[in-house]
């Protein structure tokens, strides 16, 4: 029984675990402003935010919203996303929507936010839930509204109770995009005197299919009827604010009805809601539903060059949210297939960053070596829904991995070329310094011509040699320590370029000599601390084991002898074998 419950558990841990995997629908519930000072940015509004988002951003199984605002809120539609169609129809009743529209007088911004949550509040709970506004948050409602008049401390009273029940939502988050006002041309002018009998050319709110002819006063009922009904539906939760992101733009002000001050409504909204409220910019449009709307945004490379069959590609994500988001991508496909050569590791970008990131692919055999243009799709393990996912990489595919490597030479020649005469440098520096050393040590050792020209390159015999030997230290390093030294010469011992080197033990150069006077081999410490055991020069040196002591304390001995080769002493051993008959 207790391995039957330890199975449950585990598998119920395993679905929960899958399930978390699994990304949520998404319901982006957008609120637009129809007031009059809208209306000339309505068609970029259409184009450059709300079409980029429904066709990058929105996934199958995700469900869009638009909501009007201008005197009172509108449900206007709501589409869940099944394929290609049903983008193109909503973009389509989004556009004719204008022709429809009689744009408000009037910008009642509490109303408006106070009827996206409630809206928000009755979607499905388990779905994540985006909001978002766009306007130019002139903020003037009408007479008639429960926050016209109010005082500015009110007004933030309000906008910090909305933002409060959006951060205690699991799953929400709201976003702001400001249009700049363009002065105070007859657009969402501040009537002092507003009253219900002045607005003859007010919102027309309400049934979408209004073409004219219906009274203010029956156009706020049926609003009012269509707002109840939008928010009849389940209650839900959700939350974290998705703190936006950039540059925010100051200007649009509303006057406190004290008439003592003035203050910036968005600037209050801003901090409110702790967000950046980024500014829609005519000459950036073409980026603006990722910066605006929080969408992270994935950068293709150009022209990456000449490339053989496996080689890497560099993408960019752009985060634009205050918050870290995991990326994985999952494959990179090309005409259905997979080209990835292994797993992409997933990859964190922080807040309000950039990231590049390397993969790995390897083309399809069916790829021609030329110039080409591949047309790739990526898909993601996240929730994140980044965009754009298609793309088209661009190279010159050079086929054989040989003429890719001499591509690759001419491509990167100049920097080629300077490592290599790096290199030569540095090799004619060594080989220099070890003919010195050699010539400095082999110059004595025998007359001109006779070391050179030795084809064995054997020492000669009878020369009295003299060699020196270190304990522990290998002496079959050639004739490195083996020297002839003539009579009334010295030669040195020591590290680094002694003419006798000691390289078992880390020791300076000449720290001692050794001196041929007339026969007598004579040893001369000349820094006596590596010898504290001599009290001055050793004669008859030679066969005489003579103590050192390194800078660090460890100790060894050195000993001179004269020379034999090994071929001599093979020779004795055959002598000494040798008998009579």
């Amino acid at each position: 029984m207790r391995l039957i419950k330890i199975v449950s558990v585990l598998l119920l841990l395993s679905c929960a675990f899958c399930l978390s995997a699994i990304a949520l629908p998404l319901e982006l519930i957008v609120m637009v402003d129809t007031s009059n000072s809208m209306e000339q940015y309505f068609d970029d509004l259409v184009h450059y935010v709300i079409t980029d988002i429904l066709k990058k951003n929105l996934h199958p199984g995700d469900t869009f919203h638009l909501i009007r605002f201008s005197e009172y809120p509108v449900h206007e539609l709501t589409e869940v996303i099944s394929n290609d169609e049903v983008t193109d129809t909503i973009i389509k009743k989004i556009t004719f929507l204008k022709a429809k529209l009689f744009f408000g007088k009037y910008t009642d911004i509490l109303s408006a936010l106070q009827f996206l949550i409630l809206y928000a509040e009755g979607l499905p709970k388990r779905n994540t839930k985006k909001l978002l506004m766009l306007s130019d948050f002139v903020h003037n409602p009408p007479a008639d509204s429960p926050f016209s008049g109010i005082s500015m401390e009110e007004l933030e009273a309000e906008l910090a109770k909305q933002a409060r029940t959006i951060r205690e939502r699991d799953g929400w988050s709201i976003r702001f995009i400001r249009f700049p006002a363009r002065g105070n041309d007859s657009h969402d002018q501040i009537d002092e005197t507003t009253s219900d009998t002045t607005d003859t050319t007010g919102d027309n709110t309400g049934d979408t299919n209004t073409t004219g002819g219906s009274t203010p006063d029956t156009t706020r009922d049926r609003d009012k009827d269509t707002a109840d009904d939008a928010t009849s539906t389940n209650s839900r939760e959700p939350v974290t604010d998705d703190n936006s992101s950039n540059d925010d733009s100051t200007g649009t002000r509303t006057k406190s009805p004290a008439g003592d001050d003035e203050k910036d409504v968005i600037d209050i909204i801003s901090d409110t809601f702790d967000t950046d409220i980024p500014t829609f910019d005519e000459n950036e449009k073409e980026d603006m539903s990722h910066r605006t709307s929080g969408f992270p945004r994935l950068e293709f490379p150009g022209d990456l060059g000449s490339k053989g069959r496996i080689f890497d590609v560099p993408f960019i994500i752009h985060n634009y949210v205050d918050d870290e988001i995991v990326v994985k991508l999952r494959t990179l496909e090309y005409a259905g297939q997979n080209i990835l050569t292994h797993n992409v590791p997933a990859k964190f970008v922080g807040p309000k960053a950039r990231k590049k990131f390397k993969v790995t692919i390897k083309l399809p055999s069916d790829i021609k070596e030329g110039p080409c243009t591949l047309p790739v799709s990526l898909s993601f393990d996240d929730d994140n829904r980044i965009a754009p996912r298609q793309g088209t990489l661009v190279f010159y595919y050079s086929g054989d991995k040989l003429v890719a490597f001499f591509n690759f030479i001419g491509e990167n020649f100049t920097v080629i070329l300077f490592v290599l005469i790096i290199v030569i440098i540095f090799l004619i520096i060594f080989i220099f310094i070890r003919m010195r050393v050699f010539e400095g040590v082999f110059s004595d050792l025998l007359p001109a011509g006779d070391w050179r020209g030795s084809s064995s390159g054997s020492l000669l015999e009878g020369e009295n040699l003299i060699e020196m030997r270190v304990s522990f230290q290998n002496p079959h390093i050639g004739f490195r320590n083996i020297h002839k030294i003539e009579n009334n010469k010295a030669f040195t011992v020591g590290g680094g370029f002694s003419s006798f080197l000691i390289f078992l033990i880390p020791m300076p150069s000449h720290i001692a000599e050794i001196e041929n006077i007339e026969g007598t081999y004579i040893f001369t410490p000349i820094k006596q601390e590596f010898f504290p055991d001599l009290k001055g020069p050793v004669e008859h040196c030679l066969n005489k084991e003579i103590p050192l002591v390194s800078s660090h304390g460890y100790r060894t001995t050195i000993t001179f002898k004269e020379y034999e080769s090994p071929l001599s002493r093979i020779n004795t051993l055959l002598h000494s074998y040798q008998h009579e008959g």
